[in-house]
């Protein structure tokens, strides 16, 4: 009886002190929340710096000819790459567009671009009629909700035009990461000699640690059978020059290691970052782990090792040991990946800009609403659960840490 009595008044204790330890968790994952916002305003104030002059402008005071583009929040994957963001559509084969980068804007233009899973609850204007809306994202469906869910509203999902993503199969603009582009001038590196100076096999540079792709549970797998160091929030602490930005000390791909594992966060339909290809021009051979299975692939298929030709981590860790055991025939697949570069994620962005620009140019040919976002985007049957690995047992801190 005083046992029974023990154990309930410690289930009391316990279940009256977890909406607090809830609350404590969810603070801590919101403290860089603040530092996301004041850079989030720090940069609508500079593109808006002049939007008081602006207003009085040649640009919103422009001919029937010429159509305004409002990006109403640019995601920070694009605003954090200044070659992206300089773009405009003076290379465009149509060039009688303008692009803001103020939300200020938007009432007075005839498209406006959305960052999907920013979507604000309620707008700041009035739709005009005829404006254009654009569903743009560059991230997998499976994050849609991680920003609110105002994308699945009524107010929403029935008033979208176009969409702008990576998913070539149902976007109507096109936006990848990235592509391999073939090189026109071959490479003349010893490429056996590179791969003879290799000491270390693999390694990952990740922040995010529980995913929906089960990333780090594969490279657990994975260590059973090769050498892998994990360097950022996940494993070794490594602070490499400015974020998104690629300095010297990512030499340590051409030098030491063998392979680059480029996992995604999650297995979707045409998802790939730059996780693959802002590595991709590095001496290093690079092993995806992205896509729905073997026939989502990047294009050249014979430039990089995929995941998804393997059934498990163990068949495809035996494979890279023998390869890393062999510079000969290592060295043949780093020079079979030389004839393809990849270019940089502003010449894509550069070609999306253009498809809008034409878009608007023929909006008879292009003209349609989306009936229903929800269904259009179909999270269901975009991602998959991975079936190579199997998750760790649930907590409550791998809720938080996965949600934030």
């Amino acid at each position: 009886m005083q046992c029974n009595t023990f154990l309930n008044y410690k289930r009391k204790w316990f279940f009256s002190f977890l909406p607090l330890g809830t609350l404590l968790l969810y603070l801590i994952s919101q403290l860089d929340r603040p530092h996301e916002i004041d850079e989030e305003l720090a940069w609508e104030s500079a593109v808006c710096k002049n939007y008081w002059e602006y207003q009085h402008s040649s640009v919103l005071n422009k001919s029937k000819n010429t159509y305004l583009i409002t990006w109403y929040q640019m995601s920070s994957y694009i605003r954090w790459r200044e070659d992206a963001v300089a773009r405009d559509f003076k290379q465009c084969k149509y060039s009688n567009c303008m692009l803001s980068l103020c939300p200020h804007s938007a009432n007075n233009s005839d498209a406006v671009i959305f960052h999907g899973r920013n979507i604000p609850k309620t707008l700041t204007y009035k739709r005009p009629p005829g404006q254009v809306w654009i569903f743009a994202e560059d991230e997998s469906p499976l994050t849609y909700d991680y920003d609110g869910q105002h994308w699945r509203s009524e107010n929403w999902r029935h008033a979208f035009n176009w969409t702008m993503t990576y998913d070539k199969s149902k976007t109507d603009i096109y936006l990848p990461s990235g592509e391999l582009w073939p090189k026109k001038v071959t490479d003349r590196k010893n490429f056996y000699q590179i791969a003879k100076n290799k000491s270390k096999t693999a390694i990952i540079i990740s922040s995010h640690c529980t995913t929906e792709s089960l990333r780090m549970e594969y490279v657990k797998e994975l260590q059973k059978y090769i050498d892998v160091d994990v360097l950022g929030t996940c494993g070794r602490e490594w602070h490499c020059g400015k974020a998104w930005i690629h300095d010297d000390c990512f030499a340590i791909l051409n030098k030491s290691y063998k392979f680059y594992l480029a996992f995604e966060n999650a297995l979707c339909r045409g998802y790939r970052t730059e996780k693959f290809f802002e590595n991709f021009n590095y001496d290093i051979v690079m092993v995806a782990r992205a896509g729905l299975g073997k026939r989502d692939i990047i294009e050249p298929r014979d430039a990089y090792i995929s995941a998804s030709d393997y059934s498990s981590p163990q068949q495809l860790g035996i494979y890279l040991k023998q390869l890393s055991e062999n510079p000969m025939e290592y060295a043949e697949l780093l020079q079979q990946k030389s004839n393809y570069y990849y270019p940089g994620f502003g010449e894509f962005y550069q070609r999306a800009l253009c498809d809008i620009c034409e878009r608007m140019n023929n909006q008879d040919k292009y003209r349609r609403t989306i009936t229903d976002l929800v269904k259009h985007v179909d999270v269901e049957h975009s991602c998959k659960k991975p079936k190579d690995v199997e998750p760790e047992p649930w907590s409550i801190f791998s809720w938080f840490n996965k949600k934030w």
